[in-house]
């Protein structure tokens, strides 16, 4: 029999479910050729696509079009689908140099390793993530699935929580973060390095988990650290009271990172930017990059004129809302003119603008600069000018 025969022999016994006529066709030297990728589609059994793929049949040239395939198909064909992607995955699962191939031919790694939890399939769910599934974020479904216990879809076997936990995964700030608002017990107790230990004690003093709290004073946060956080959290909470504390218990204000003062700004916590700069603490530049958010997203109008007040620029923006010149008049007017310091806009209003101001406005303008002279900014500024 030649051999385009026993191809189209060997495809109709596939496509027909017949396993002895696969066989014999194999015996016989069918060659697998590419257009089984079709028949693969139609097949039924996992025993035929075993004799394919052991015949020569090239997986790789198509895997991601037919695994996508057995991900999906129609609704009629997808119990079968599922069977044989569910054996595709448990065929190459200890082929090292297989799985190598695929990690950069199968695209959809993390919807496939859903699909395993979906129907509770062990071995497509460690499949994807020997391909390259994200493992913190799959480690993540899986416990999600696991702990709420949805009855729409299959109890999810805790055995790939156990084989993800024993693998090699960083966890991202917020990887343990989340893990401690949602009492993944199984993942803090994985972090090694002091630097994950001190953030997540300070995550579990900002959720107010306070056995959290001791559990990683007992694997070894020190006590400077456990005054870092509390600086941190009370400040970005407008807890004054207690950033005040942490700091007399030997928290150092220089270490309030930029993270911090972006959460303190955000929620317009001016006590606390007040208590911070009474304290000497010096407000990077840097936060200016930040100012169109502060203004824009978040309205922390009160924040905002507080660090204008104490020299930073507001015309770095391009416009302001109708919100903050409401709110603010005066910095409003000043960016209007196109003064980046409060000081210079100061002298301007007095020197400048109220001798030649008629005199229904000079009340206003003398009112205005009173009120920005006792600005600490402002009254630092005249005394360095002062001594010059």
């Amino acid at each position: 029999m030649r051999q385009e025969e026993l191809s189209k022999s060997l495809m109709q016994a596939s496509e027909f479910g017949d396993v002895t006529a696969v066989k014999e066709c194999l015996a016989k030297g069918a060659k697998v050729t590419p257009i089984f990728k079709y028949t693969l589609f139609k097949l039924e059994s996992t025993e035929i696509l075993q004799l394919l793929l052991e015949g020569g049949f090239n997986i790789y040239a198509d895997v991601n079009e037919i695994v996508s395939y057995w991900m999906g198909g129609w609704e009629e064909s997808r119990a079968t689908n599922f069977t044989l992607l569910d054996f595709f995955c448990s065929y190459y699962l200890e082929q090292a140099d297989a799985l190598q191939r695929f990690s950069t031919l199968i695209l959809n790694k993390s919807l496939l390793f859903r699909l395993g939890l979906d129907e509770n399939s062990i071995n497509i769910m460690k499949f994807a993530v020997l391909i390259g599934a994200p493992k913190s974020a799959v480690l993540f479904s899986a416990l999600n699935r696991y702990y709420t216990n949805n009855s729409m879809y299959k109890k999810v076997d805790y055995t790939i929580i156990d084989y993800l936990l024993s693998l090699d995964i960083k966890l991202s700030k917020d990887n343990i973060a989340g893990a401690i608002c949602l009492g993944y017990v199984e993942v803090i107790e994985t972090l090694q390095d002091m630097d994950d230990l001190e953030y997540g004690y300070e995550m579990a003093y900002m959720y107010s988990k306070e056995e959290m709290c001791d559990y990683f004073v007992e694997r070894g946060v020190s006590k400077e650290a456990q005054n870092l956080a509390k600086m941190k959290i009370s400040a970005i909470r407008g807890d004054v009271k207690t950033l005040r504390k942490s700091v007399n218990d030997g928290a150092e204000l220089a270490r309030l990172d930029e993270a911090s003062l972006i959460e303190i700004i955000k929620q317009n916590r001016v006590e606390v930017l007040e208590y911070l700069y009474a304290s000497g603490f010096v407000f990077p530049q840097s936060l200016q990059e930040h100012f169109d958010a502060f203004m824009h997203e978040y309205e922390a109008y009160d924040a905002l004129s507080y660090l204008v007040s104490l020299g930073f620029n507001l015309t770095t923006l391009k416009s302001l809302p109708r919100g903050y010149k409401k709110h603010s008049p005066a910095f409003a007017d000043m960016f209007a003119r196109g003064y980046c310091d409060v000081f210079d806009y100061t002298l301007y209003l007095a020197q400048e603008l109220y001798p030649s101001a008629e005199q229904s406005q000079k009340e206003l303008l003398l009112q205005r600069v009173a009120e920005l002279s006792t600005l600490p900014y402002v009254r630092k500024k005249s005394e360095e000018r002062a001594h010059e």
